[in-house]
């Protein structure tokens, strides 16, 4: 067997001595002070129109220095992927909406000294909501008289063009035509892509996307 340097050789552990003497640091011995506590008020409905905010007991509170929502927070729209800048799409996020799209969505959020006066921030928060009709399993969302789903039309070969196209329909033949009409305004111009099969994705993330292709 060949003479090596590290295999089967013992080795010390770099931060060996630290560990012994308890001068190591971890995160939990990091303290920052000067910090503030933020906590998020979220949705108790799976799908609602916000309809009003009044944050004024909460902004009124001492020691809490920021309550923000979608009426006060600009509606900039990224990705939900979570890769680096460029943020690629689809751009389907945004900080806060005025719509809520699950329970526990984020409606909104509460910067103070202490976890405490956060907490009671968020519970001073009024929030009028507007009931709207949720899907909660497959079989309901094909049934006759579901809420319309968003068909997000995708095409694999050109990603440049997957944000092209979003349909409000409520079958796939009536999304299939609508994508052929398409594609063959795009031939007539000098196009020379092929029609794959649309698919079906999220809807509420489809959803977004339509609002950002829409304004």
């Amino acid at each position: 067997m060949p003479t090596t340097k590290v295999v089967g050789k013992p080795e010390r552990k770099v931060d060996a001595l630290r560990l012994a003497k308890g001068n190591a640091a971890f995160a939990g011995d990091i303290e920052a002070r000067g910090l503030l506590h933020a906590k998020v008020l979220r949705s108790p409905h799976a799908h609602a129109q916000i309809v009003a905010i009044d944050d004024a007991a909460a902004t009124a509170m001492p020691r809490v220095h920021a309550v923000l929502h979608y009426g006060n927070t600009p509606r900039v729209k990224y990705s939900s992927a979570g890769q680096s800048w460029p943020n690629p799409y689809p751009w389907d996020q945004v900080s806060f909406d005025d719509k809520v799209r699950h329970v526990g969505d984020r409606v909104a959020a509460v910067a103070a000294d202490t976890v405490e006066l956060a907490v009671e921030a968020c519970r001073r928060i009024k929030v009028t909501y507007e009931v709207l009709p949720a899907v909660l399993d497959p079989c309901a969302a094909m049934a006759d008289g579901a809420p319309p789903r968003t068909v997000y039309v995708a095409w694999p070969d050109q990603p440049t063009l997957a944000q092209a196209l979003v349909l409000d329909r409520s079958s796939y033949e009536q999304a299939r035509a609508s994508l052929v009409s398409f594609w063959q305004q795009q031939l007539a111009q000098g196009a020379t892509l092929k029609v794959p099969e649309p698919r079906v994705m999220n809807e509420e993330r489809n959803l977004l996307i339509q609002n950002l292709l829409m304004g």
